[in-house]
């Protein structure tokens, strides 16, 4: 039964290397809950990108930054073609950061219980993404 949703050789996707950040707008740093309307309180800004972006910029955008920054550490799960509402940590300045993004809602949430910690993060951030 089904058999003709069952495919011999599974296509593969590639994981892309790079992609082009297409960002229209980065919030101001707010109090917030972490997720936006419940858990703990704490501080947060947004990145929104650009509807015609790609939807690998949102994980390139983290992975450049923690290149580019010896004091971030980086915690996502594993890439997959056409991934959706990941969620993920970073660790800035000693200090832990929520990360949140959703590639069909074009952004990226960033949360912190300390505000001078998502404020240094938002201002390393702004170089990288370059809004519009």
């Amino acid at each position: 039964m089904f058999r003709w949703l069952r495919r011999k050789h599974p296509e593969e996707v590639k994981r892309p290397e790079t992609a082009v950040f297409r960002y229209y707008k980065v919030d101001p740093v707010k109090p917030s809950p972490q997720f936006g309307n419940t858990g703990p309180q704490g501080w947060a800004f947004i990145l929104w990108g650009s509807p015609d972006g790609e939807g690998f910029m949102y994980r390139h955008l983290l992975e450049t930054f923690a290149k580019e920054n010896p004091d971030a550490r980086l915690g996502l799960p594993e890439w997959f073609d056409g991934e959706d509402l990941i969620e993920g940590e970073l660790i800035w300045h000693s200090q832990y950061v929520w990360v949140w993004y959703e590639t069909v809602l074009s952004h990226i949430w960033l949360w912190s219980a300390k505000e001078d910690v998502i404020d240094s993060l938002r201002c390393a951030l702004l170089p990288i993404a370059k809004p519009n």
